[in-house]
């Protein structure tokens, strides 16, 4: 008897404790209580083209050959920008226009949502490559990194995407040959944390390519050297044994770096040249791509940047892929260009978008933000409009 009584307490005592425990939970149960959960929202994008950062910015916009990095103009100075002519004549930009766009599109994105695409041409024309160039270039490099005014002011390095054009290295001859100029290139997308080598035979050191993932996504951007091929008509290419041997261990890599993607992961190519004789109705970069590794590529390749004809946003290509139609976009440029969009007007562009991470991107000419350049304006009070 005493047993039942005793048995008949412990499952009264039981039963409360549950029904306490029922009446007071959490009406929404947190199923996976991680005390550190991931981050979910929208990334947007900046994507750059030839910004062509002239180092003495002076009123008649041309470089002053001083070749003295202590005087290079950075990012605290108000340099003017002058827009006497269009293209060379108008002279290349002050870093400040670049800053601009920073600020421009930083304003309104949070720092972990930003990703920073530059599909090549970091330096001024007037810039050849030779010594002393190089320590001018250099200099430019890390001034346009820089934590407290530069890039990483504003974005995380692991979202910067940096790729090398024609004035990348040596004027027209970026990573053709072991040159200091190009050494000074990679070598600050080295300490600034954008690009992290596996080790000294790493084909970025060679030719300046890379591969590198989009944080907490399944997506790549591979850096590819265009540079060393002739793609476009007024551009050479590279000769000889070393050079072939460069062209083809390019190849081979981004062969083998798409064969390595998973059944959920896709790729960006992010390059420099995009078509032949600056006309998109002709050979473009994307074709040579794929007459080099073949169309059974395309289903893995998401999308290509390119740049280097100083023209409006245009679509020079589109495939099917198993996330949907793929397009090869040419990025207008920051450098001033008479051909974009206004007529008559020197016109810097850039594009702001979100970046979709399961289909491919897909942007339209009011992805553009754009500022038209007048004499004498302040690059503090420049105006940018979609």
């Amino acid at each position: 008897m005493i047993l039942i009584i005793s048995l008949l307490v412990i499952g009264a005592i039981v039963g409360f404790t549950l029904l306490i425990q029922y009446l007071v939970k959490d009406p929404n149960p947190n199923p996976n209580p991680n005390p550190n959960p991931p981050i979910t929202m929208e990334s947007v994008a900046m994507i750059v083209a030839d910004i062509h950062i002239e180092p003495w910015y002076t009123t008649k916009g041309a470089a002053q050959n001083h070749y003295n990095p202590d005087t290079i103009d950075d990012w605290t100075k108000t340099a003017k920008l002058i827009c006497s002519g269009v293209g060379d004549n108008a002279g290349d930009t002050p870093i400040g226009l670049f800053k601009s766009a920073i600020q421009d599109f930083s304003k309104d994105v949070l720092k972990e949502q930003r990703l920073f695409f530059f599909a090549g041409d970091t330096f001024a024309h007037d810039l050849r490559g030779d010594k002393p160039d190089v320590i001018i270039e250099k200099t430019i490099m890390y001034k346009i990194f820089d934590k407290k005014e530069g890039l990483l002011n504003y974005f995380d390095p692991s979202n910067i995407f940096y790729a090398v054009g024609n004035h990348g290295g040596k004027t027209q001859q970026a990573f053709f040959q072991k040159d200091t100029v190009s050494e000074a290139w990679a070598q600050s997308i080295v300490d600034n944390g954008i690009y992290t080598p596996s080790g000294p035979d790493d084909i970025f050191w060679d030719i300046g390519y890379y591969k590198k993932p989009i944080p907490s996504s399944t997506i790549y951007v591979i850096c590819f050297n265009s540079i060393i091929y002739k793609i476009v008509s007024n551009h050479d290419g590279c000769s000889g044994d070393n050079c072939t041997k460069k062209q083809q261990r390019q190849i081979d890599q981004l062969k083998k770096d798409l064969d390595s993607l998973g059944p959920k992961n896709s790729a960006y190519i992010l390059t420099h040249f995009p078509i032949d004789s600056w006309d998109p109705s002709k050979v473009a970069v994307e074709n040579f791509i794929w007459s080099k590794i073949g169309k059974e590529y395309q289903d893995k390749v998401s999308g290509i940047l390119t740049a280097h004809s100083h023209a409006p946003l245009a679509n020079l290509d589109h495939w099917d892929t198993k996330k949907g139609t793929a397009y090869t976009w040419n990025i207008p440029s920051i450098f001033w260009s008479g051909s974009n969009v206004i007529p008559n007007k020197s016109v810097s562009s850039y594009i702001k978008v979100p970046f979709p991470l399961n289909e491919p991107l897909v942007l339209a000419e009011t992805d553009v933000r754009k500022t038209v350049c007048k004499n004498g304006v302040s690059t503090d009070s420049i105006q940018w409009v979609n």
